[in-house]
Order: C-alpha cells, then structure tokens, then sequence
C-alpha cells in the first residue's frame, strides 16, 4: 500500500481499536493483518460497508459455526490436548471469514477460519495446523517476543539518553526490529518441530506438516496469479523483513523433521470432508459478494466492476482491487452528512489530501465527484478519488497508480468506478451465497467439466484444482471424492 493512500485512508476513516459497539473504529480482524503482510488493501473498517448495512450484528468473524465442523475440530484438538506436555484449558473456535489463516492466545484459545478449513483435504492436515499453533503457545512465543520487544526499546532509550544523537536511537531502534523479526523466525520453525512431534504421537500421518505448507503456498500463488501479482510476491514471508520463514524454507525443514518421525499416521479424509460439505464458501450475505470482477452488495443495494486483470478481495466493509504494475483500488461508504455538495463533502473528507481538478460527476444517476492529487517533482503516483452520494451514504474509490509504468492505469480505474449502480430488486432477489459441495467423481467427469459447474467464472478450474490440491492435467478417478462450490 502507498503511503499516500495510508494517509487518505487514515484521515477519511475513524481511528482504530481492537474493539467496541458497531459502526465504531476499527474491528479487530486476522484479515488486516494480512493485508498488511501482503501489502493489499483487504481492510476492515466499521466506519464501512457492513456498518452502513445497518443490522443488528457486528460486522466481524464470529461463532457459532456449523454444528458439524465445530465438533469435528474440537475433536482435533481434543486429540491433539491429550499428547501435549502441557497441562491446561485448551479451546477452539471457527471464525466465520473466507481468509486462510489460523492463530493462537497465550491462554490457549486457538482459531482457524473457515477459509483454512476449505482448503485443507483431510484431518491430519487440520491437526498440523492447530499443532503448530499450539506450539506457539506451549513454547510461550508471545512472551518471549514482547520482552524482546521491551529490551530493544530500553537500549534505543539509554543509547538516546547518554548519546543525544537521534539519528543513531533510529539505527539502534531499527536493528532491534531485525533482531526481533529474525526471532520471529526462529519461532515458526521450533512450533513447526512442536507441532510435528505433537501430531506424531497424536497417531497422525506427519506428512500432512509438508502438505499444510505446500497447500498454503499454492493458495498464496493462485491470489497473486488472480490479482496480476508476479509470483514472488505470492508469498508473503519471501523477504528479509519478515516476521516467518518463506514457505519454501519451512518446507524443507518441515522435510527434515519428518524424515525422523514415525510416519503411516491417520489421514481422516472423508472425516474432514463430511465436516466442511455444505460450509459457506467466500464471502457471507451480508458483506456482498465479489463475484470474478462484479461486486455486488444485495442488503445494500449497489454494484461494480472492475477492470480485467485485477482482484477483487472482499473485509467485512471495505472492498479492494488490485491489479498490474501495483495498482490498487479501496471502496468504502460512509455515512453522508448531508451537509453541501458532493465536491465540498469529499475535500471535508480528506483534510490534509490536496485534490486538483475536482468537480462534480454523476454516477448512475447519482450525484457525485471526481478528483485527482497532483503530481510532484519525483512523485510518479497517480492518486484519485471518486465519491458516489449513495443515500444515506457517500461511498468512496481510493485509486492509486504507478504513472510511469502504465500511464492510463488511473483512467482506467476512474471507469471503473464509473460501473457503480443500484442494484434492482430481481437482481438482489437473485443473488446467492456460495457453499462447498462434496461429490463422487462419475466416469467421464475431468477437472474441467467439474469446474465449469462453479459459478466461479474464468477461475473456476484454478480454484477447482487449488481446493483440491490438483496439479494441472490431474485425472480424477470414479468415485474420488472432490470439493466443488456451488449457489446456495
């Protein structure tokens, strides 16, 4: 994300907090964090999309999840607790959100997403994913790094204190920030070596560790192929600064344990399949749905589009868009003041954002506004703004663009932003949620005819093979059992 658009976005939203009432600040969401890693925009803001939705539930991942997949994870840890050398009160919850991730608290609470449990193919692979969290937990990792991160403040402190140079409290502050996100590092691996051991003597299959990262860094690769990202930006701990190893490397290692544990463990495929058939699958109702380059917001009542070559990734109430040559697109609506015209309404939006040229548009109908931050000496950003008034809402296009290496990447995106429209009522009456289906495999059947079921759009073979972990060309058998999506 330019640093431009973190200042947009810092002055036209509310400041952040872990929690609190809805359509307040910032929730607390393992999507941010993320998008941070990644440097994409999949953020979430209250002062968004599903507060403006005006219901009674808070816009966040939340439980209860399917009957059927939370028994069937508590069992997993369950397993996993009574082979653990430490004694205490674990728990385990699914966060209802499309993101692949999974994490822990130091008291033991563990979560994974539905995103996670989408993409794994059986249990043993699930139990290596909470077995590595739970390392992290019984090797006391969080502790660990915020005395870390304690020592490094008070050296920058005492150097500043008897030194007075602040240039050299910058370059002590900066390698304690190397030394603690080298630590980082090391603690993935030695979860990683917990968790392997921990599933082992659990009777799991510990190949599934090796099949866990792989699956992840396919997943990884087929965003960035979505989002027009080169592939070494597919994962998202490939440079120095990084607080975990590249995937790559915690596969080599994860191989290297392995070798020296007891393998023919349990798999559980068709466990783990009768858990997930049925779960919703990508974005819930009441956030909209990204739909191949459409977004269409159903409770909300509006739509658009963006242009062939980017990514539509969808928070709880923000969209973005990334696409080629870094370019990048956030929407977000926020109550209207109904204070003025549009133009006046966008400049109050953003006080410290000079925007040239603004003037006033209108968007399907609507009245809106158009303007664009002028670019400086050295500067080769192309920063816009479009504001749609959207009553009771102004919803707002934060477009950044590279000028220099595709100059009409900006207009392309003002277009974009052009598409937005009211949704009429057949169409909201139509809209569906997606949801994971479980089929046998009938003779004839080929990845590409199963896919073509999916109402995924050109993607859908990618995903058809990445939710099954197919390679390209894969033959299916009869009988096979493999994860489709299918409308609600």
């Amino acid at each position: 994300m330019t640093a431009w658009l973190r200042e947009f976005l810092a002055h036209l939203l509310p400041a952040p907090r872990d929690s609190g009432g809805k359509g307040r600040g910032r929730l607390a969401n393992p999507l941010w964090e993320r998008a941070l890693s990644r440097l994409v925009l999949a953020l979430a803001f209250a002062a968004g999309l599903a507060a403006c939705a005006a219901t009674d539930e808070r816009p966040a991942a939340r439980a209860p999840a399917p009957n059927a997949a939370a028994v069937y994870v508590q069992g997993v840890l369950d397993r996993l607790a009574r082979t653990s050398e430490e004694r205490r009160a674990w728990s385990i919850a699914i966060l209802d959100i499309p993101d692949v991730n999974a994490f822990a608290f130091p008291d033991g609470r563990v979560f994974v997403t539905r995103g996670l449990l989408a993409l794994l193919d059986n249990e043993a692979q699930l139990a290596a994913v909470v077995g590595h969290e739970m390392g992290h937990v019984t090797a006391r990792h969080a502790e660990q790094r915020r005395a870390l991160r304690q020592r490094n403040a008070e050296v920058a402190v005492q150097v500043g204190r008897a030194t007075g140079d602040p240039r050299l409290v910058r370059e002590i502050a900066a390698l304690g920030v190397l030394d603690e996100r080298a630590y980082s590092r090391d603690q993935e691996f030695e979860a990683d070596r917990i968790g392997i051991a921990m599933i082992g003597r659990a009777g799991y299959d510990v190949d599934a560790a090796i099949a866990v990262l792989s699956r992840l860094r396919e997943h990884s690769q087929l965003e960035a192929r979505l989002a027009s990202r080169s592939s070494d930006k597919a994962d998202p701990a490939a440079n120095m600064l990084s607080t975990h190893p590249r995937t790559i490397d915690r596969v080599k290692a994860a191989r290297d344990l392995v070798a020296s544990a007891k393998g023919g463990g349990a798999v559980n495929r068709d466990r783990h399949l009768d858990a997930i058939d049925g779960m919703l699958f990508g974005d819930e109702p009441r956030q909209g749905y990204a739909r191949g380059r459409d977004f269409l917001h159903p409770e909300m009542g509006f739509a658009f589009s963006v242009p062939p070559g980017f990514r539509l990734l969808n928070s709880p109430s923000a969209v973005a868009a990334l696409g080629p040559d870094d370019s990048e697109m956030v929407f977000t609506c926020r109550r209207d003041p109904g204070d003025g015209p549009i133009v006046d309404t966008m400049r109050r939006m953003l006080p410290r954002v000079s925007l040239a040229d603004a003037r006033p548009t209108t968007i399907g109908g609507m009245e809106a506004a158009i303007g664009r931050r002028p670019i400086g000496a050295g500067d080769d950003e192309d920063f816009r703004v479009v504001a749609v008034r959207f009553t009771p809402n102004v919803c707002v296009f934060l477009i950044s663009a590279a000028a220099f290496r595709q100059p009409d990447r900006g207009e392309e995106l003002v277009r974009a932003a052009q598409t937005f429209r009211r949704l009429d009522p057949r169409e909201r009456a139509q809209l569906r949620p997606l949801r994971l289906k479980i089929v046998a495999v009938a003779a004839g059947d080929t990845p590409q005819s199963l896919a073509a079921r999916m109402p995924l759009g050109e993607n859908a073979l990618d995903w058809f093979n990445t939710l099954n972990g197919l390679e390209p060309g894969a033959v299916l058998r009869p009988g096979q059992r493999v994860k489709t999506v299918v409308a609600d």
